[in-house]
């Protein structure tokens, strides 16, 4: 890439990318033991200070020899006013289609997701800070496993979610804390491997809240106890196969992590010495399908303790 600051603290890059995908059949088995596919790109980004803030625009040309092209920009527009800021955001992307969604099912179509963002944040003193977030986000075109019988990969109309996210910091002598809560519901979701029966404003296997608290105290010089805690609400899950699909509500959870950072260990500067338990309390966490996989939800790890050591020269 090519990258130019020009008067003003203003930037210009244009660029470009190019790879090949290629997959082989070594079963012997089928008509096609080869596949191969282009995937090239040509991109763009300004970034320019404005008198309404930091604008960043620019644009993807993506061109793949089997899904076609297609033309993504980027908006983005942050401010700062005294201890308050502001961020704007429109965002496009595009996903071709794999070798795999390919191979089973030669008119599948790549997915373009759309993005809008705010966030507004607040100074509120000199050891309290707050941000909200709101987002948006639509995929058109999903590509969507499925099975019935036989795997496929299908293209759907839509789906999407929106949502909000708010989080302080407090950081003051030996202490840091963190708290952020987040929230979301299905926006238009024609996705049906992904509805919930009953639950239009919930997709399979996701919870709709989230609260993580995150604290670091640092008692003594180079020695840091970090714990962590994180809630889950309900989630959904498909638990049996048949005529008729089992939905089941799953349980809220919380998992609880501890860690125990020493720097500079036995007056050695730069050996780092860590001893951490994750999942403290041995929650049981089971991570879920979120379509109709035919697989049983898989458990998440137990109580695990782990000890690292690390030299930074």
């Amino acid at each position: 890439y090519l990258s130019w600051d020009l008067d003003g603290g203003h930037n210009i890059v244009i660029g470009g990318a190019y790879d090949e995908i290629k997959g082989k059949d070594e079963t012997g088995v089928g008509y096609i033991d080869k596949v191969s596919y282009d995937n090239s790109a040509l991109y763009g980004e300004g970034f320019f200070k404005t008198p309404f803030g930091n604008l960043t625009m620019g644009a993807r040309y993506v061109e793949h020899s089997y899904c076609g092209y297609k033309l993504v920009p980027r908006f983005a527009l942050t401010n700062v006013f005294g201890n308050y800021h502001v961020k704007l955001l429109y965002s496009q992307s595009y996903r071709a289609a794999s070798v795999m969604n390919i191979g089973y099912n030669e008119d599948i179509k790549p997915e373009h997701t759309t993005i809008y963002e705010l966030e507004v944040g607040a100074k509120v003193s000199d050891s309290l800070s707050v941000t909200a977030n709101a987002f948006d986000v639509e995929v058109q075109d999903p590509i969507v496993y499925s099975y019935s019988g036989s795997s496929n990969y299908t293209n759907f109309k839509r789906t999407g979610s929106r949502g909000i996210e708010l989080a302080a910091n407090y950081k003051k002598d030996i202490y840091d804390v963190g708290l952020t809560y987040s929230w979301y519901e299905a926006a238009d979701n024609k996705v049906d491997e992904y509805t919930i029966p009953n639950e239009k404003d919930l997709l399979l296997g996701f919870p709709a809240h989230k609260v993580s608290l995150y604290a670091s105290v640092n008692p003594a010089k180079d020695l840091f106890i970090t714990p962590t805690v994180i809630y889950y609400s309900p989630k959904y899950a498909v638990t049996s196969y048949g005529s008729d699909y089992g939905y089941e509500k799953l349980g809220s959870s919380i998992l609880t992590n501890i860690s125990l950072l020493k720097r500079n260990a036995f007056d050695t500067k730069g050996l780092d010495l860590s001893f951490s338990i994750y999942n403290l309390f041995n929650e049981n966490f089971d991570f879920v399908e979120p379509y109709l996989g035919w697989y049983a939800p898989i458990p998440g790890p137990s109580r695990s303790f782990i000890f690292t050591a690390s030299y930074r020269f």
